[in-house]
């Protein structure tokens, strides 16, 4: 069995390694037999600066859940935290603000790799 899985976070090995770990347990949940999962990378913006990961986390989940690709947007960092209390306060996201809308000039794929999973 082969999956393939976007990983939407940041390069850093903590974010990646809890994302392999979730996985993992969502498959042993399911009881589905180890499969061969395939990742992807892809260039996505990164926060400046220490605070705001998570509002870029928001930014990219609710993207997706619109059918949308992260990887295609700039976001604008200076706005995101305001954005984020506006709609909090509304009860409804909405996308958050990109500082030009055009696409954004990402570079792809930039990493990929191969992952067997085994339960023992």
């Amino acid at each position: 069995m082969r999956d393939l899985l976007t990983y939407h976070g940041g390069l850093s090995l903590p974010g990646l390694f809890m994302f392999i770990c979730e996985i993992i347990f969502v498959y042993a949940l399911c009881h589905v037999p180890g499969p061969v999962l395939q990742l992807l990378w892809p260039d996505i913006q990164t926060q400046k600066g220490n605070h705001d990961c998570g509002l870029f986390a928001i930014a990219n989940a609710f993207a997706l859940c619109c059918g949308e690709r992260p990887e295609e947007f700039a976001w604008d960092q200076g706005e995101m935290r305001i954005h984020l209390v506006h709609c909090l306060n509304a009860g409804k996201l909405s996308m958050f603000p990109v500082v030009d809308e055009r696409v954004r000039c990402h570079r792809g794929v930039v990493g990929k790799d191969s992952v067997e999973v085994v339960f023992l």
